[in-house]
């Protein structure tokens, strides 16, 4: 069966939480399929919250409402199809840029959220990215990020203008593209395989700033894929490690292992029936479509002078035609 947990949090500064994220399991012919999802709305923009909960609005809609189609094939066998399923995130991705950024051009503001997904069935895993969260997949052997960065710091470090000793001073919070800014989207998708004693971890910025992969690695890599309560306690140590150590942006994390139920191993109410559904949306609002969305975005106050830490995320944009 899926084993999972997440925490979140606003942290110890920032008075809203712009962060949002779900955990979905459901059982399917294919046996048990897990999608998480971290959303990180972008500081230093406007509402940033009801941007990052309109995306897990809509990825919460297409789990249950889509997915089970793609994961048929046009014979009615069941499959794991990443190339049906990257299509569909990426046209999702960008009816929801278009979607949040005509809002923002319509009340004056600019709105933004960081994306990564990452869903698992059958031993195959996919994952979608757009911005600077990170997903992991991790087992007592071996720990690998998933996702690259798409930050100035990171582009310019593998163009070579600067060196590794450079990036480490380097604010690292200049992010390249956010869902709800751009023309034209695009966002990188990743997949490969995992096996039940895998772990598979998604954070966002605030969440790793601190601890580094480093950390993450401690915490996770001595985890049981099968013990809910050590997965819960790893994220939960996470989020106070940063915290502690003068994290003071918003924090969010998920874990799920790859112990997921085969065909036959779990009985089935439905050929596709939700399950042991565990979702979280730290911000408030929760608009799911274009109706729900506020008429009205405050401007946030301009920040006082601080640290490199303190700096809100932005978004470099490219220049008008």
């Amino acid at each position: 069966m899926a084993y999972l947990a997440a925490s979140t949090s606003a942290g110890t500064r920032r008075p809203v939480n712009e962060d949002a994220c779900c955990v979905k399991v459901a059982q399917t012919p294919l046996g048990e399929v897990l999608l998480a999802v971290v959303c990180d709305g972008v500081g230093g923009l406007s509402r940033g919250d009801t941007a990052s909960s309109t995306v897990i609005a809509r990825m919460n809609q297409w789990f249950e409402q889509e997915l089970p189609a793609l994961l048929t094939s046009p014979s009615g066998e069941a499959h794991f199809d990443a190339a049906s399923l990257r299509a569909s995130w990426a046209a999702l991705l960008q009816q929801q840029n278009d979607l949040i950024r005509a809002h923002g051009t319509q009340a004056g503001s600019l709105l933004g959220t960081t994306f990564t997904a990452l869903i698992a069935c059958g031993g195959q895993w996919l994952a979608g990215h757009v911005g600077d969260c990170r997903a992991f997949q991790i087992n007592a052997e071996h720990f690998v990020q998933l996702t690259e960065d798409q930050t100035l710091v990171a582009r310019q470090l593998a163009e070579g203008k600067i060196t590794a000793e450079e990036a480490v001073r380097r604010p690292k919070n200049v992010i390249l593209q956010a869902v709800g800014t751009e023309r034209q989207l695009k966002p990188v998708f990743y997949e490969g395989t995992f096996g039940p004693n895998d772990l598979f971890v998604i954070c966002c910025d605030g969440a790793y700033h601190r601890a580094g992969n480093e950390g993450i690695q401690r915490l996770f890599q001595g985890c049981v894929a099968t013990d809910e309560a050590s997965l819960q306690q790893a994220c939960d140590e996470l989020l106070r490690y940063d915290m502690d150590h003068g994290e003071k942006d918003n924090l969010t994390v998920v874990c799920f292992s790859g112990a997921l139920a085969a065909p036959g191993e779990r009985a089935m109410e439905a050929p596709y029936a939700a399950e042991a559904a565990h979702e979280m949306r730290a911000a408030a609002p929760e608009p799911a479509d274009e109706d729900d969305l506020p008429t009205m975005v405050e401007l946030a106050p301009e920040p006082e002078p601080a640290d490199e830490d303190d700096l809100p995320t932005m978004v470099e944009l490219a220049p008008e035609p």
